[in-house]
């Protein structure tokens, strides 16, 4: 019998789609944006700004090391962050690598402080993105218990994406959350749609 922490990364892993999910119009234009997220955000909301939660070594969470492709008990090195304009949040963006690959081949992580992830990864020449993917993180999974934790109120299913960015073989798993008050953001908030 499998050990539950792998049935939990299994069954995680067959809930991603690469199509984008049935949301409404304002949140399927947020889900969909190819560039970065939080230059967008930027763009869009007034008083933008990167609230970091914490940046730590850690144990992954289910399904992270096997996207990653990497061993299941590697220790992984993770930044929590929540994309804010004035006092609302967002966006939690959840960002894993190896340990390792934060100063191999990621230096400017080391340095990044409240600095947008997404603008530096836009910038980086050589930087390769995959294809996004998507699905419902679901009340009581391990990631959504912790956004509950760290907004202090308890949520409804969310929408979230992920991707990972490659650069000289080190990999980021970037995992981006879209909290309730996204559909507060306008359809039309797309900047290429004006």
């Amino acid at each position: 019998m499998k050990p539950p922490l792998l049935r939990a990364a299994k069954a995680n892993e067959r809930r991603w789609r690469t199509q984008c999910p049935p949301a409404t119009a304002a949140l399927r234009s947020w889900l969909r944006e190819a560039g970065s997220l939080s230059r967008r955000l930027a763009m869009t909301a007034p008083g933008f700004h990167v609230r970091v939660l914490g940046e730590r070594r850690c144990r992954p969470l289910p399904g992270e090391t096997r996207a990653l492709g990497q061993p299941a008990r590697l220790w992984l090195w993770e930044r929590d962050v929540l994309l804010c304009s004035h006092d609302q949040a967002f966006v939690y963006a959840h960002t894993v690598s190896r340990s390792a690959a934060r100063d191999a081949a990621w230096p400017l992580l080391r340095h990044l402080g409240g600095r947008p992830l997404g603008h530096l990864l836009f910038e980086v020449p050589g930087v390769r993105r995959s294809a996004l993917v998507f699905r419902r993180l679901r009340v009581g999974e391990a990631l959504h218990q912790r956004i509950t934790i760290a907004l202090g109120l308890p949520l409804p299913p969310l929408w979230v994406r992920r991707s990972l960015f490659a650069l000289r073989g080190r990999r980021l798993l970037v995992s981006e959350v879209f909290l309730p008050a996204m559909t507060t953001l306008a359809p039309n908030a797309d900047p290429r749609e004006r």
